[in-house]
């Protein structure tokens, strides 16, 4: 709110993956959904309308070794949700499914997350891969 607001990740941020995941780490904290299913499968997901920083950051992620696909069309502009509410824009969005991806994806934020509820998020879903991955190697 203190910023004028860009549809894009900043040059100084695509130009190094650590201050890339820092970034990106921020964003996560305002935007992203990390989490354990009801089937009891770690999800991430990152929705908002900056297609450009989305489709950025899923590139960069991909670079990283991070197995997600590309953007989806989540909410189209002009429809109505069960409230009443008409989206004005284009809601775009992409997750990452995969457990040894998480578990990069995981490695690489837990450094820079700040938000406390995002943090708790990503310890129960990081918990959840690990344990996963470690069944599947028995």
């Amino acid at each position: 709110f203190l910023l004028p607001k860009e549809d894009r990740v900043p040059d100084w941020s695509l130009a190094d993956e650590e201050c890339f995941f820092a970034f990106f780490a921020g964003y996560v904290d305002a935007e992203g959904c990390i989490r354990v299913d009801r089937r009891g499968f770690a999800r991430f997901s990152l929705n908002s309308y900056d297609k450009t920083l989305l489709s950025q950051s899923q590139a960069k992620l991909v670079e990283a070794g991070v197995i997600c696909p590309p953007l989806r069309l989540d909410v189209p502009a002009g429809r109505c949700n069960s409230y009443g509410i008409i989206s004005r824009e284009d809601y775009w969005g992409f997750s990452v499914h995969r457990k040894t991806s998480l578990d990069i994806l995981f490695t690489r934020l837990n450094p820079h997350l700040k938000h406390r509820k995002r943090r708790q998020d990503l310890n129960r879903a990081w918990k959840n891969v690990r344990e996963r991955m470690k069944k599947r190697k028995s």
